[in-house]
């Protein structure tokens, strides 16, 4: 995950963004997935490019204090991680991480 300021731009803006799949190849399936994601959520916001499906979210630098950007991290992070366990299975590439197994309560993995 990554958060740029862009304090050259009026009005200032800070981005967080994080990369869900890399090495997918782009087709029109795909897009019109991300384009689902897009119009389903009002924030944050997903895109294809260069080979990559990224999560992203914008805010005005001005407003922003410590309590907001620990959410829109975590947010985007889990945006991500979520779309990118999604994705992968369906469209190739690969997940930033690997997935984790989750025990359940029978102590069986998931």
């Amino acid at each position: 995950m990554w958060v740029r300021v862009h304090d050259f731009t009026e009005p200032a803006t800070v981005d967080v963004f994080a990369h869900a799949v890399t090495d997918v190849p782009e087709s029109a399936r795909l897009l019109r997935e991300i384009n689902e994601l897009n119009v389903a959520s009002s924030v944050p916001t997903f895109y294809w490019s260069g080979g990559l499906v990224a999560v992203k979210h914008s805010l005005l630098a001005a407003s922003v204090d410590c309590e907001q950007l620990r959410r829109v991290c975590g947010a985007v992070g889990t945006a991500a991680d979520h779309v990118g366990t999604l994705m992968t299975p369906v469209y190739g590439g690969t997940t930033p991480f690997p997935p984790v197994e989750v025990a359940r309560a029978d102590g069986e993995s998931k």
